[in-house]
């Protein structure tokens, strides 16, 4: 029998001289040669003699921009945002969720996407209307930036301008020569596939297309009901956006198709009444209303 003896080993001495491991925004940047291994040296050394992080070293040496490494943040973590090179470029100053995705309009989208996840998707759905009583309260607005927002979520989505009167997305997402949408689809003058565009891996935006002179006789039709059908088998979320309730019965006939509805209120503009009158006919059409959202601009 040998006598057991309790030994205590002692640590290595830590090595002050090795930094943290490379951040991913900076693997990124190594990788696709936007920093080279010389300049990462000098912000490591940099980095050590002040005492500070990668990014502020990057950041005082003038390697890097802040929208370097926002980009490359964002893609190594495969976040759509605005930054060079991305497919959301060009999309117009109000998706705010690309163009701003840490301000506090993005945060306000994302805790709606947040609340629509349970009160929405919670009730086995995958269709939702934006519904505002009138014009220019900022439906379209909501919907380019909910779909975004949904998009960034991991959720394939789908964005779809029922708005056939006064479209505006082809706009706000700057889709230029997007003459074919919606309308031409219904219409029997196109097929699905010419009216999609894709905006990134997992949203695709589908525009009015061309103006036609019976909106709403479209929408009550097999065909839009045979769209809807088919968006709701490819797509984890389809996002409607209509033109103005109290302005016509369109929304009212997408709203039942859609068999869930948000209305969007204006501060200041949207009348009490409008929106009582508004959220009773959707219900008597069998759509669920999971809530309203107050926009002020």
């Amino acid at each position: 029998m040998t006598d057991s003896t309790n030994l205590t080993i002692d640590p290595p001495a830590a090595d002050i001289t090795k930094g943290p491991p490379l951040p991913p925004e900076f693997r990124h940047l190594l990788r696709t040669g936007r920093l080279n291994q010389e300049q990462l040296d000098k912000i490591e050394t940099w980095r050590l003699e002040h005492r500070c992080s990668f990014a502020e070293a990057a950041l005082a040496l003038g390697h890097i921009t802040e929208a370097d490494l926002a980009g490359a943040l964002a893609a190594e973590f495969r976040y759509p945002i605005i930054h060079q090179g991305s497919l959301l470029e060009t999309a117009g100053r109000e998706v705010v969720v690309a163009h701003d995705p840490f301000g506090p309009a993005a945060e306000a989208i994302r805790d709606l996407r947040s609340a629509l996840i349970h009160k929405w998707m919670g009730l086995g759905l995958r269709s939702i209307a934006l519904v505002g009583a009138e014009r220019r309260t900022g439906c379209t607005y909501v919907a380019a930036n909910l779909s975004l927002a949904m998009a960034q979520a991991g959720f394939s989505t789908c964005l779809v301008e029922a708005n056939l009167r006064h479209p505006r997305l082809a706009e706000v997402y700057n889709l230029p020569g997007r003459r074919i949408g919606v309308a031409d689809v219904l219409a029997g003058q196109a097929s699905l596939g010419d009216a999609v565009y894709k905006v990134l891996h997992n949203l695709t935006v589908i525009p009015a297309g061309t103006k036609p002179p019976n909106p709403q006789e479209l929408l009550s039709g097999r065909e839009f009901t045979a769209l809807m059908a088919t968006l709701e088998r490819e797509f984890e979320a389809v996002i409607v956006d209509t033109p103005a309730g109290m302005e016509s019965a369109d929304a009212l006939v997408v709203g039942a198709r859609a068999r869930a509805c948000l209305l969007v209120v204006r501060q200041h503009r949207t009348a009490y009444g409008d929106v009582q009158h508004l959220s009773r006919k959707l219900q008597e059409t069998g759509c669920v209303m999971v809530g309203s959202l107050l926009n002020r601009f």
